[in-house]
């Protein structure tokens, strides 16, 4: 069982998409935002299914850049990205320069 924290806004349970390998590390994460977020009224870590994504390591946060989770992620970002990433925001919109947008 993995461990996912949660926030309290406006009488909603929020989560977003980091999942702990314990409950004490979701927790953690979860007061972590509280303490950044004005409107938070609550926090908690409540169990999870999904795949181990995110690790504290010296008291400091990270992503688990090797899990299935985020690798699942990042092929799903790919699967969204056409052509070559560029810098050129001529192209950012839709990926054809001779397009009048």
């Amino acid at each position: 069982m993995n461990w996912k924290p949660e926030v309290m806004v406006a009488g909603r349970w929020e989560h977003n998409s980091l999942v702990f390998a314990t409950e004490a590390e979701a927790l953690a994460s979860a007061q972590s935002l509280m303490m950044r977020w004005f409107a938070v009224q609550d926090c908690r870590a409540v169990s999870s299914d999904e795949g181990v994504n995110a690790e504290i390591v010296d008291g400091r946060q990270r992503l688990i850049l090797d899990s299935p989770a985020v690798e699942a992620e990042i092929a799903k970002l790919r699967d969204h990205v056409t052509g070559e990433l560029t810098s050129d925001p001529r192209l950012w919109k839709s990926g054809n320069p001779d397009d009048p947008k």
